[in-house]
């Protein structure tokens, strides 16, 4: 029987050795030690020539609005806050989102996945986690009103306002690759896409 396990038929009683000396996880103090988080900002100066050359033709930004009423959907929407990702991340791809004939219409639907996300993110910042909750006029919002979501607006030289502004909401969890210090995360289409001036243009998202 082999020393590090005295019950190798009943894993639920098996007994594994201590490990001692150097082998042992990372501890949280040291993270920010860590050759792969050094790097971070060295990686992200060189992804930022990919924007520079143009071949990052997509922005994407982190929007939380709140509404007015007591839950999501009742009464008006007011956006809170609004973070783009930089450097640009890369968009993959965007031939995935596709139209789709519904009751109102022609629809999107399908979806998109980012790569190549700053590693300065996290993951809580990712899926919509961090928002002050606060309402322009200072008053906290409740979360039950809050909606998150992304939004990825193609970057055009009459600027943002003469693109579409696709809407997008986390469809995995997010994926940390600290040997390419960043992210990749998908995203699945939503409707109620804001008009290209970034107004509210339905009365319900």
């Amino acid at each position: 029987m082999a020393e590090d396990r005295q019950r190798p038929d009943d894993p639920y009683k098996q007994t594994l050795p201590v490990t001692t000396g150097k082998v042992r996880p990372l501890l949280p103090h040291s993270i920010t030690q860590t050759l792969a988080q050094q790097l971070v900002p060295v990686v992200d100066e060189i992804r930022q020539l990919a924007t520079d050359f143009g071949i990052r033709p997509y922005r994407v930004f982190l929007v939380h609005i709140a509404w007015t009423g007591p839950v999501r959907g009742a009464g008006d929407a007011v956006e809170i806050s609004r973070r783009e990702i930089l450097p640009t991340p890369q968009v993959m791809d965007m031939s995935a989102t596709t139209k789709e004939l519904a009751a109102i219409g022609l629809t999107e639907v399908g979806g998109i996945r980012l790569a190549k996300v700053t590693a300065s993110l996290t993951e809580d910042d990712l899926l919509g986690r961090t928002p002050d909750l606060l309402l322009p006029d200072g008053t906290r919002a409740q979360k039950q009103t809050i909606e998150f979501f992304y939004e990825v607006v193609q970057q055009r030289p009459a600027g943002l306002q003469s693109a579409a502004r696709r809407r997008y909401v986390p469809d995995s969890a997010a994926d940390l690759k600290p040997a390419l210090a960043g992210w990749t995360i998908s995203l699945r289409k939503q409707d109620a896409d804001r008009a290209r001036d970034g107004s509210m243009s339905r009365t319900k998202l």
